[in-house]
């Protein structure tokens, strides 16, 4: 290794390794060739190349993360066992520009004896891997007048054998991809012939091929038992012998389709449905096709028929179909069946042929038989009512099960007189009758809305809208009742403008168009305990600008469950503006608070408490500086959920309001079961306590009790100031209303903090 290399030995063996590495195409032997030459002309005993993991189009990740593979050694038996193995730790030995490393100690992570190997020539291939140079005794470098360094004098090899490992790499995939590939195209080849072959003799469908001449050459299983022809005796023979089909009914000769297939006139997919002769007894309904055989240049090379026996299909197509257009509870018709019979209608009033009338029905306490006694009573009774409609209305008219406890009626032909009798016989009907499940008795009722089909612009989704809003008015009118729609309707006028209002709620969820406003709880007695009490209030702009007030869009939001979306907003936005004060070095005094109302869809909302405490920690709030707020009556309906959200916030610290509290018929009952910190004293006492002794009573009643558990009590709808005095003598804690304070925007309010 002391052999000096001058700059012309130099060319040859950059020469002669450059021939190397262009001259093979596979990865193996230019790593085997490469390797040789490397020791050759350096005079090391042992070379061994590292490959990284390979992935095409991917740059591998450095050693250091993933273990390279030891792929060829020359020159070490004991090393060379180790090939195609991970080789993790190598570290430093691997990583690195290309240098002559005399660290023994580095060299020991290579799987071989400690010592063996005492310096190393480290030649990197970017991207690629490793090679190593291995010597057990340290290089001696010639005159430096006479040489390259050592390693330096591979530099420009390495760029070209790194990228021609790579192209073997890529080449040897590709290669083993197509032998891959081809392999299984023959193994699928030779499946798909096998499964044919099998398919031919399995399956319900009969076959049978014929030459281009029309004379049988093979039939199925099936096909001989259809025909009654034996594979055997049919080969040979024309296929209009073994092939006999009439027309169903007549018996008549069907014209064959076998000769036209032949000439290529008929298409592949045609098919007829006709009676089968068997050979010896009777005849059997089929479905066939008949296609031409053809071969690459399109010639024909013989016909294929397929045929089944469709007896079977055909009664499980007329069950099938009967499913499609019936409720499989009820038996009545289908919602889609019904709406074509409902197309039908309105397209024949249209045409001026007749008057109909649509009837929507829907059934009242029926949620009670299905909460108490389970689903299968509810289904029970569904079947007995389907009953009961059907024999109180015509034959020729449509009934429906529209879905849950609706039904639906289309009444043809008819004036609005049979429709009003025939609605108050429902109604009738369903009021006498009786359900008893387990001799347990319930009684039902049923609101049955009317909207006639008649005139020229009528649209399916109008006419049933009008139905729907005709039996809404009749439930809200009191249940049990029956409601005739008519254009102009104020009820149903109302419902619409609702339906309206729940388009411009979502508009204004999606376009940020809602408000926030306060309005301060302040001491009756002054002065009072310290702090501010605010409670946050929400307005929302319609399309046009105008700030609409709560009453205008609560009703609408509630009835379409948009309300748990608007509560979320509130929160977010009043979060986010405290946040803000906060970043912005605001404190709070202690006292300070923000009562912010919770709907009752939001309190059966299984998101909401960890939407709050999520918020909270995001805008860094401190949870005694929030009050929720919850009315009594919605508190009540969803006692459970209610009575855990107020238990989870309370742990974290925040506070909770029951509001109008006295409204219900059964308050002080639950107010052990609401841990609540205030009680808002419903308006509807305060407002008029000053002429109503009763109304006084109750509002000294609840702020006696509210006191006695601990609460404090607010007197809502102060809009006077005589009743600040009258609330002082009672002893209520606080007061709310116009007396006190109006509304206003809350960075108006905000801003005087």
């Amino acid at each position: 290794m002391a052999e000096t290399y001058h700059p012309e030995r130099i060319l040859s063996i950059l020469y002669e390794m450059a021939l190397t590495i262009g001259s093979e195409e596979q990865l193996d032997p230019l790593a085997t060739r490469t390797l040789q030459r490397l020791l050759y002309h350096t005079g090391f005993p042992c070379g061994l190349l590292l490959l990284a993991p390979y992935a095409e189009g991917i740059t591998p990740a450095p050693p250091s993360l993933i273990a390279p593979s030891l792929f060829k050694v020359i020159g070490d038996h004991h090393l060379a066992q180790h090939c195609g193995q991970q080789l993790p730790g190598l570290g430093g030995l691997v990583e690195g520009d290309l240098a002559l490393i005399d660290d023994p100690t580095l060299i020991d992570h290579l799987p071989v004896q400690p010592g063996r190997y005492v310096a190393a020539l480290r030649l990197p291939l970017a991207g690629v891997g490793t090679i190593l140079l291995l010597t057990p005794t340290a290089p001696q470098a010639p005159p430096v007048q006479a040489t390259l360094p050592l390693p330096e004098m591979f530099r420009p090899l390495l760029p070209n054998l790194a990228r021609a490992i790579q192209l073997c790499q890529r080449s040897e995939r590709y290669t083993r991809d197509l032998i891959f590939e081809r392999d299984e195209s023959r193994s699928a080849l030779r499946q798909i012939q096998e499964r044919a072959q099998v398919t031919l003799d399995s399956i319900g469908d009969g076959v049978i091929t014929s030459d281009p001449q029309g004379q049988v050459e093979y039939l199925n299983p099936v096909a001989e038992k259809l025909t009654g022809w034996s594979s055997h005796e049919a080969v040979g023979r024309w296929v209009e012998e073994v092939f006999r089909v009439v027309e169903e009914g007549s018996g008549k000769e069907a014209e064959s389709m076998i000769a036209a297939t032949l000439a290529g006139q008929v298409n592949p997919r045609s098919q007829k449905v006709l009676s089968l002769l068997h050979r010896s007894k009777g005849e059997t309904p089929i479905e066939y096709s008949s296609a031409p055989i053809r071969d690459r240049e399109g010639a024909i090379l013989g016909v294929v028929l397929v045929f089944h026996d469709v007896s079977t299909t055909r009664k499980l197509t007329q069950m099938l179909s009967w499913q499609a257009n019936h409720d499989p509870l009820t038996g009545l018709l289908s919602r889609r069946a019904f709406e074509r019979r409902l197309e039908e209608a309105i397209a024949s009033a249209r045409r001026g042929e007749a008057r109909h009338f649509l009837l929507y029905l829907d059934l009242d306490q029926f949620k009670v038989v299905n909460d108490t006694c389970g689903h299968v009573a509810g289904d029970e009774l569904l079947r007995q009512l389907g009953d009961l409609l059907r024999s109180v209305i015509r034959e020729r008219d449509a009934l429906a099960r529209l879905g849950g406890d609706e039904f639906g009626m289309v009444l043809e032909d008819a004036p609005l007189s049979y429709a009003m009798t025939i609605a108050q016989k429902l109604r009738q009907a369903i009021q006498a009758f009786r359900f008893s499940w387990r001799e347990r008795p319930f009684r039902i009722g049923a609101s049955i809305g009317i909207a006639a089909i008649d005139g020229h612009d009528l649209e399916l989704g109008a006419v049933m809208s009008a139905a729907d809003l005709a039996c809404y008015a009749a439930k809200e009118g009191g249940r049990n009742r029956i409601h005739l729609y008519t254009p102009g309707d104020a009820e149903l006028t109302q419902r619409r403008g609702e339906m309206n209002r729940m388009a411009e709620i979502a508009f204004a969820l999606e376009h940020n168009q809602f408000h926030l406003y306060a309005q301060p709880i302040v001491p009756v007695v002054r002065p009072g305990p310290p702090g501010r009490h605010l409670e946050i209030l929400v307005r929302m702009s319609d399309q046009g600008g105008r700030l609409l007030p709560p009453a205008s869009f609560i009703p609408a939001a509630e009835r379409y469950h948009l309300m748990p979306a608007i509560d979320q907003w509130v929160i977010r936005e009043v979060f986010g503006v405290l946040g803000g004060m906060f970043k912005g070095g605001w404190q709070p005094q202690k006292g300070d608070l923000l009562s912010i109302n919770l709907s009752g869809t939001s309190l059966n909302d299984d998101d909401l408490l960890p939407f709050i405490q999520g918020e909270l920690v995001a805008q860094a709030i401190p949870p005694e500086l929030i009050c929720f707020e919850i009315t009594e009556t919605a508190a009540v309906a969803h006692l459970g959920k209610a009575s855990k959200l107020i238990e989870a916030l309370h742990k974290i610290g925040c506070r909770f309001s029951l509001d109008d509290f006295g409204s219900g018929l059964s308050s002080f009952a639950y107010l052990k079961a609401l841990p609540v910190d205030f009680l808002k004293i419903d308006g509807g006492f305060v407002r008029d306590m000053l002429i109503d002794p009763i109304d006084r009573a109750m509002v000294e009643s609840i702020n006696r009790i509210g006191h006695v558990m601990g609460k404090r009590t607010i007197a809502e709808a102060v809009e006077q100031p005589e009743l600040l005095t009258a609330l002082e003598e009672i002893g209520v804690d606080c007061a709310q209303g116009f007396a006190i304070a109006r509304p206003r925007p809350l960075h108006e309010v905000l801003a005087l903090v």
